[in-house]
């Protein structure tokens, strides 16, 4: 399935060949919970494009729509990452959650946009990869986030919580209507951010700075 700059696979091959040349990837995980530490194999799918390429995302365990990869497909998807400058938004949970799948990105040239930003711009209320990228990419940010829970609560793909708030369960959504706009966006927006800030950090001298900063990301 093909979308504007999306392709929606379900074996690893097409993005192992995507990334085959690329010297930075950016990267982004979808997943039924936001605590990979305490409800372990989270993982619904795997966002991912090369810099400045096409995107491509890989439904593994959601729960409605059409054929999911099976996870034998994502150690290949690991391998085509190795050797690469890795790049995604608040990527210690990204790299937590695919690392309760058996892929330990840890040692990797790992790049965290919210890392990068705050070198840029310290003074955020906010680190929240919409609200940046709206300020600092695309004043439209946000609207596919918007329509995504729209659908969401409309469908009732939601848990509820001790709290009585619902949750929105990103795994239940048929990955075809959350690869895009949503993870497209989020890709795009990653990257954007990345492209904005380093230019910035390079010409301010900041590059040993944010060799430390990979390494306390690394340890976290």
């Amino acid at each position: 399935t093909r979308a504007e700059n999306m392709r929606l696979v379900t074996t690893a091959e097409p993005i192992v060949a995507a990334l085959k040349n690329a010297e930075t990837v950016i990267f982004d995980t979808e997943t039924s919970s936001l605590h990979p530490w305490r409800d372990g194999k989270i993982l619904a799918g795997l966002g991912i494009k090369p810099l400045g390429g096409e995107s491509y995302y890989i439904p593994f365990r959601h729960k409605n729509g059409g054929r999911q990869a099976k996870l034998s497909e994502l150690p290949a998807i690991g391998e085509a990452m190795r050797g690469k400058k890795l790049v995604a938004h608040n990527v210690k949970f990204d790299l937590a959650v695919l690392w309760q799948d058996g892929l330990d990105l840890v040692d990797e040239d790992v790049v965290d946009t919210v890392v990068l930003i705050r070198l840029v711009s310290e003074a955020e209320p906010s680190y929240e990869l919409k609200r940046l990228a709206k300020k600092f990419v695309d004043p439209t940010a946000g609207e596919s986030e918007k329509a995504l829970k729209r659908l969401i609560k409309e469908m009732k793909w939601f848990d509820v919580g001790r709290d009585g708030k619902p949750r929105p369960r990103y795994d239940m959504v048929p990955a075809e209507y959350i690869a895009s706009p949503y993870v497209e966006d989020d890709l795009r927006f990653t990257e954007a951010l990345r492209d904005k800030a380093m230019p910035f950090i390079e010409r301010r001298g900041l590059a040993e700075l944010l060799g430390l900063e990979k390494r306390l990301t690394r340890a976290l």
